[in-house]
């Protein structure tokens, strides 16, 4: 049996994608639409989205306390592979020995996001993080090592840059006007150019 202090903090964050997911599947579901699949691939860059956003309104401290290494089909934290590595075809099943809760904050920022991502394909957030985040292309330098850490430094300086912010938001927001269902990215947006 695996003891609860041994658990990653970011088991919790991944419970909360995993289930936040599958409700969205639920009303997928009702309304006809068909299920997204919820990979080990897909999980880890939802959560360094997560990490971009939390960064965004709190530069001094980490939702994801863990390291986030580059490897080739962008960040990923080791801990979340090892665990959930058998389910690279879909399906993920939450942690049952999670110990950590989530602040409310924490949770509303991963619904967030899991909502408004959730018709973006993963290959197009791949894509996006390859092409756009300096944090991990400074981490990877095209190696293919899987060993290097992505320091969160860098990943901060990288999203407090208003331009980087305004990237981000864009990206999620066109690809979810394909959509049409997004308030995400034009509530994010407006709040960005406020500041």
């Amino acid at each position: 049996m695996i003891e609860l202090r041994e658990i990653p903090r970011c088991y919790s964050a991944v419970n909360r994608i995993i289930n936040r997911t599958n409700a969205q599947n639920n009303w997928r579901y009702e309304l006809g639409k068909p299920k997204i699949k919820l990979t080990g691939k897909r999980v880890q860059k939802i959560i360094y989205l997560c990490q971009l956003f939390w960064f965004i309104d709190h530069e001094n401290s980490n939702m994801i306390p863990e390291d986030f290494v580059a490897w080739p089909n962008g960040p990923v934290i080791p801990e979340i592979y090892d665990y959930w590595m058998i389910y690279q075809d879909g399906d993920m099943c939450p942690c049952p020995y999670v110990k950590y809760e989530l602040s409310k904050e924490e949770a509303d920022l991963i619904n967030i996001v899991v909502d408004n991502t959730i018709d973006i394909s993963t290959e197009a957030i791949i894509d996006y993080i390859q092409l756009h985040n300096i944090a991990w292309q400074q981490a990877y330098k095209g190696t293919q090592c899987k060993n290097s850490i992505i320091p969160k430094y860098s990943i901060k300086q990288y999203i407090q840059k208003e331009e980087n912010q305004r990237e981000l938001f864009n990206f999620i927001k066109s690809e979810t006007n394909k959509c049409k269902n997004s308030r995400f990215a034009k509530k994010r947006t407006a709040s960005i150019s406020t500041k």
